[in-house]
């Protein structure tokens, strides 16, 4: 009898280790592995739509469609288009002026979970430019693609301009939408910033006390 209690102690323990383990590991292993997926079948009016890329987010729930699910790029001139999704969790994809680079969030591990990242147009050479213990979200290039706006989900909530490289030094905080004081009112950016070509004036919409469009 005391062989089997030690037996189940020693089975107990391990299972519990195993589970604890499990639940700890800091997901993913590969975050800015690039996975390609089915390309869309919409009928795109090409010609309507003058040249560049378009950057888009689907998000299917159709069974029959799930492998559309992910970042899709229209390329206008050559009239095609590919999609990709990421080795992760990823949102708020926005693509830079020049059309070469993708700013947006992705879910790089329990200690700072969404951060603001960096990917080429096609899903590679991808690097985190902004990690904090707030969640970075809705990145959003400035007109010249010198720089990116992004907001800090946390209390207080704050936007930021930086370098769209690793390490940025030039980080820095433009405002705080939280007030404490009356009428006590939170901004909550949704679907990100639209940004003046002097770059001087930041329009944002949403919040939690207050509502409309905010410059």
């Amino acid at each position: 009898m005391k062989t089997r209690l030690t037996i189940f102690v020693m089975v107990s323990f391990l299972l519990f280790a195993a589970l604890l383990t499990c639940c700890t590991k800091d997901f993913p292993e590969k975050p800015f592995k690039a996975i390609s997926i089915t390309p869309i079948s919409d009928n795109i009016p090409y010609q309507a739509l003058g040249s560049g890329k378009i950057l888009f987010q689907r998000n299917n729930n159709d069974k029959n469609q799930l492998n559309q699910s992910g970042f899709h790029v229209i390329e206008i001139d050559k009239k095609s288009t590919y999609g990709f999704k990421m080795n992760t969790g990823y949102a708020n994809p926005n693509i830079s002026p020049d059309g070469t680079r993708i700013a947006c969030t992705l879910y790089l591990g329990l200690e700072t979970w969404y951060d603001v990242c960096i990917l080429n147009t096609d899903g590679s050479h991808g690097y985190p430019v902004f990690q904090s213990q707030g969640q970075g979200r809705y990145p959003t290039w400035t007109p010249d693609g010198a720089k990116i706006i992004l907001w800090e989900d946390g209390t207080p909530g704050a936007v930021y301009s930086q370098s769209p490289v690793e390490n940025a030094t030039d980080n820095t905080v433009l405002i705080q939408f939280t007030y404490k004081k009356p009428p006590g009112w939170l901004l909550v950016p949704s679907g990100g910033f639209t940004i003046s070509k002097d770059e001087k004036t930041i329009g944002v919409s949403g919040g939690y006390g207050t509502d409309g469009m905010f410059l």
